[in-house]
């Protein structure tokens, strides 16, 4: 690497994980690249300083082109949840990035992973990939997120929060989560990409506190000044829904991830408080998330 700052290349740049990623970066002054399908997307969203490469997953030879001359690499892909299909992506992403001798690749699992193994698609595509990286040769840090604020703040979510006063979600009302907002996770990602000597390290990140969907609830109602009420979606509905608007099996393993973590609501128990002394960064509360969100814009 040359004495300037590292080149990053940002996979899922278009994306609602990705595109914070990207900001924070060239806030930092970093070079970067992204790798997209739709290059006009790209454009709209960033400036002339960010360099687009263009291609998909399954293309090798795109992604041998957009690897070339990168330092390190930040990695999170898209929804899928076909077995043999999203491992496939996976795999030719972090061989794209051994080939082209990247110093770092930080992964961004999209979701936590729990010790023993499931029936969830979404958790066993990604325990998969973490141990191809870790047999790839690559250099890499693991960041697994629990659930992120901002599905609230998702269209399926707003109507309820704006019109209704009613917070609704597809976990028990009890059932405690650490919550983490998307620019949170960026922050995280953008501090490990600049610490390549925590390499093989993984981390369950997550928010600074715990809450139930019961508590969420209440700081709507106090910081939006009306009263909330929390409503557990019904988890076959959520499915159906989902599967609506993304198509099957969309729906039915994302129905798989909410079903565990309503079982096993331990496996979401975080010590942020150990993350943070090696990739230090600062939280954002969940009262605070509430307050950055344009609630009556974000419901036209």
């Amino acid at each position: 690497m040359s004495n300037q700052s590292p080149k990053i290349l940002v996979h899922g740049a278009n994306s609602a994980q990705g595109i914070p990623v990207v900001c924070r970066l060239l806030r930092e002054g970093y070079q970067v690249r992204v790798f997209v399908h739709n290059r006009e997307k790209a454009q709209s969203l960033y400036s002339e300083n960010v360099e687009i490469a263009t291609g998909t997953l399954e293309d090798q030879d795109s992604l041998k082109r957009a690897n070339e001359g990168i330092d390190r690499v930040f990695l999170v892909l898209p929804l899928e949840y076909r077995f043999d299909v999203a491992t496939t992506q996976g795999y030719n992403a972090i061989n794209a990035a051994r080939d082209a001798g990247v110093e770092l690749l930080v992964f961004n699992t999209s979701t936590s992973i729990p010790d023993q193994v499931t029936d969830a698609a979404a958790f066993e595509i990604k325990r998969n990939l973490e141990q191809h990286l870790d047999q790839s040769g690559v250099p890499y840090i693991i960041l697994r997120p629990p659930v992120y604020m901002d599905n609230f703040a998702a269209p399926w979510s707003i109507p309820s929060i704006v019109h209704q006063n009613v917070v609704a979600y597809p976990l028990p009302p009890e059932t405690t989560v650490p919550w983490i907002s998307l620019d949170d996770a960026a922050a995280f990602a953008v501090a490990a990409l600049q610490r390549a000597e925590l390499s093989g390290s993984t981390f369950d990140i997550g928010g600074p506190e715990a809450i139930s969907d019961q508590e969420i609830a209440a700081r709507f109602a106090k910081f939006l000044n009306r009263p909330f009420t929390y409503q557990q979606i019904p988890i076959d509905a959520f499915e159906q829904g989902l599967n609506q608007a993304f198509g099957k099996p969309t729906g039915t393993e994302i129905a798989k991830i909410y079903r565990w973590r309503a079982t096993y609501p331990e496996d979401e128990v975080t010590n942020v408080s150990a993350v943070l002394a090696k990739l230090p960064i600062k939280l954002t509360t969940f009262e605070q998330w509430i307050q950055g969100v344009k609630w009556a814009e974000s419901s036209v």
